[in-house]
């Protein structure tokens, strides 16, 4: 998910448009503001990412303390081979998990948050150079538990919060079941939704 989001900011910087602000959403997410606020939102220096501090949170430190490792069929969660295979991947991850166990966690002040965000391309630029730079910082989100939750969080946090408005771009409903919630039109929103200029979930046949 992380290498995903960092080939996603690597294209839009190296477009030929240069973008004032640079958005990740889901495909089941709708705009909610009007077209002239969301042009001076888009404006706006403001970076859109919910900021948390992990160390108030045992669960949340945990995912990053700990170590884990579900990229390979042995060990995911959502196990979809009945007999997987303990293969010369999954030996390699294993060894590497030990190698890196022996040196520990990069100390950082770890922050997480909505996967979901907007940042301007400066920003960007700092999480990938992080990304570069960085290698025991990587390496500590590499096994890590739903790392896409954390690791551009700590990484933009690494660098300052001044520009950041600590709130993502898009409102979810968790109150409700299923969690997240599934909206079938706008009308069904609830008033705190407009405080984001997008929302999910919606049923993909009443996305526009």
């Amino acid at each position: 998910m992380v290498e995903a989001e960092l080939a996603l900011m690597r294209a839009a910087l190296a477009a030929p448009t240069r973008y004032d602000r640079i958005t990740l959403l889901s495909d089941d997410t709708r705009p909610i503001w009007p077209d002239h606020a969301l042009r001076q939102w888009c404006d706006s220096p403001w970076c859109w990412i919910e900021l948390s501090d992990s160390s108030l949170s045992a669960d949340h430190l945990a995912r990053y303390q700990d170590y884990y490792f579900w990229d390979h069929p042995l060990t995911e969660r959502r196990r979809r081979i009945d007999s997987p295979m303990v293969d010369d991947d999954f030996i390699a991850a294993i060894r590497h998990i030990a190698a890196l166990k022996s040196i520990g966690k990069k100390p950082v002040k770890l922050h997480h948050g909505s996967q979901w965000w907007s940042l301007t391309p400066g920003r960007v630029e700092q999480v990938l150079a992080t990304f570069h730079t960085d290698q025991h910082f990587v390496d500590s989100f590499r096994y890590s538990d739903i790392p896409d939750e954390s690791f551009v969080h700590t990484a933009l946090a690494a660098h300052g919060m001044a520009d950041i408005y600590s709130r993502g771009p898009c409102f979810v409903d968790w109150a409700q079941t299923p969690r997240p919630f599934v909206y079938s039109s706008m009308t069904e929103l609830p008033a705190a939704a407009h405080l984001h200029p997008f929302a999910r979930k919606f049923t993909i046949q009443n996305l526009p």
